[in-house]
């Protein structure tokens, strides 16, 4: 990993929170460059492109695809099942115990790492969440999603809240490929696009993580 890549900072933070080895990304200047494993290919205005073992998986906004590769950083340590999870302190609201913010940390991390093959199973994660304690609050309000595009109601029944900076739009471009778009502060719903994800299980891996807060 480029320690004068823009962001570096930022990933590093995120890397050391989730022990994550960002020497397992690699930036290239070309595609004559791609390797296995991560590489993201960046322009000189900060349009990038997300490759894993040489297919490409996600482009777009470079802070976008950014923090989508520490999601996948996250899912391809932990998910193998030899790690520990970290513990993570940081609160989800304000009164929190540093207990308390380890537990729902800890709870968010692991629906994160529950199978996530298809839409039924992103559903069983909102369920999840719903019932576990310091995250319900966070999975409610949220936009919805079908199984193909966003919806104007969220999970329990009202009327989005696009104002949330958490706030995604998802529209499909073509089969098994969507984009995803956030609102513009002050923006009365004005949306802008942030990242086109290709595949279904990384799409619902990105919506999951953006209710549950899991990785970021």
């Amino acid at each position: 990993m480029d320690p004068n890549a823009q962001y570096y900072f930022g990933m590093q933070r995120i890397a050391n929170c989730f022990q994550l080895d960002l020497d397992e990304l690699k930036n290239i200047d070309s595609l004559d460059e791609l390797k296995p494993g991560y590489c993201v290919l960046c322009d000189e205005h900060e349009y990038a492109h997300a490759y894993k073992d040489k297919v490409l998986i996600a482009e777009g906004d470079l802070h976008g695809v950014d923090r989508f590769i520490m999601l996948r950083l996250f899912l391809d340590k932990y998910g193998t099942g030899k790690y520990e999870l970290p513990k993570i302190t940081e609160t989800r609201y304000v009164g929190e115990s540093e207990e308390d913010s380890i537990q729902s940390n800890h709870t968010a991390m692991e629906i994160m790492l529950k199978p996530l093959n298809c839409y039924e199973d992103l559903l069983a994660r909102f369920d999840d969440a719903k019932s576990a304690k310091g995250l319900e609050q966070n999975i409610r309000n949220h936009e919805a999603f079908n199984g193909y595009e966003s919806q104007e109601k969220t999970l329990n029944g009202t009327h989005t809240d696009w104002e949330r900076d958490s706030y995604r739009v998802y529209k499909p471009v073509e089969e098994n490929v969507w984009d995803v778009f956030y609102a513009v502060e002050r923006g009365n719903g004005r949306l802008k696009f942030m990242l086109r994800i290709y595949g279904e299980q990384y799409l619902y891996e990105y919506i999951l993580n953006n209710h549950l807060g899991a990785v970021s």
